[in-house]
């Protein structure tokens, strides 16, 4: 098991926003995928041209229950910021 401090602290320096703040830019809707710590689901960010997203919601108590899945979340975003930061067309860009 792993310690609920250690893993708030790595997700701090994962997330560039909190669900509050989400809620109110973005629109939840269906799940489209699933997978070992998280559920992706189709989406809306909110403003004058809508645009449809996909957003990740991560289950936390699998995060503190398995370090491996911390660790592979830890790659996906920095696999994803990378991706983004080179505006590759064919990758999906991370927004927050």
């Amino acid at each position: 098991m792993v310690d609920a401090a250690a893993i708030a602290e790595d997700l701090d320096d994962l997330v560039d926003a909190r669900v509050d703040d989400l809620a109110e830019r973005y629109e939840l809707g269906r799940v489209i995928g699933e997978g070992r710590f998280s559920q992706v689901h189709a989406g809306k960010r909110a403003g004058r041209t809508p645009t449809l997203v996909a957003l990740k919601v991560i289950e936390l108590e699998v995060l503190l229950e398995d370090e491996e899945a911390l660790e592979m979340l830890e790659a996906e975003v920095v696999a994803l910021r990378r991706a983004s930061g080179l505006g590759v067309s064919h990758v999906v860009r991370l927004h927050e």
